[in-house]
Parts: structure tokens; C-alpha cells; sequence
């Protein structure tokens, strides 16, 4: 079950819904980011730590600074920043 506010179906469908493309394949548009938000465990750490903004990112670029951000944070608590730093981003762009 999600607990977001999609603004009823049509918003839902907008986000998250499914494109057809020229070659006639079917996708889902953000999956990602719709498995990410869906994921029980990041809403039990909201619930626990009462912080939701993880799930009201509503496109792929906050997601991904978040992450990088989240992923800094990370490295400079146990590394030497220097080191990794250059890594990080370039792994991150990548996605």
C-alpha cells in the first residue's frame, strides 16, 4: 500500500503510468521511483523517525540528489572525503 498523496487516479497515472512507445513496447513511466517509495522498510524508518521527506520526492532529479546527498554524508562520516569524493559523483552521474 502507498501512503502518498497521488491526487486521485489521474494524478497517479500522470506520475506513474504507462507509455507506449514507437516500437510499440509498453513502460511504465518512473518505476524506480514508484518501487523506491513503495519499499516497506523506508516507510517503517519515516514512521520511526517521523521524517517523510523521502517519500514526497516526485521525479528522478530529487531523487537522485538526494541520494547523492545521502551517499556524502555517508562517506564523510566514515572515510576520508578526498578519496571517494570523485567516485561518488562519478557513479552517481551515471545514473
Amino acid at each position: 500500500m502507498l501512503y502518498y498523496n497521488f491526487d486521485g487516479y489521474e494524478g497517479f497515472n500522470c506520475r506513474f503510468g504507462i507509455i507506449e512507445h514507437d516500437n510499440g513496447k509498453k513502460t511504465r513511466r518512473n518505476k524506480i521511483l514508484l518501487d523506491f517509495i513503495k519499499d516497506r522498510n523506508l516507510l517503517r524508518k519515516a514512521i520511526r523517525t517521523n521524517n517523510f521527506s523521502l517519500l514526497n520526492i516526485s521525479n528522478m532529479a530529487d531523487l537522485k540528489k538526494v541520494m547523492f546527498e545521502k551517499i556524502m554524508d555517508s562517506v564523510q562520516a566514515n572515510m576520508r572525503p578526498t578519496s571517494t569524493t570523485g567516485y561518488v559523483k562519478t557513479v552517481i552521474q551515471r545514473l
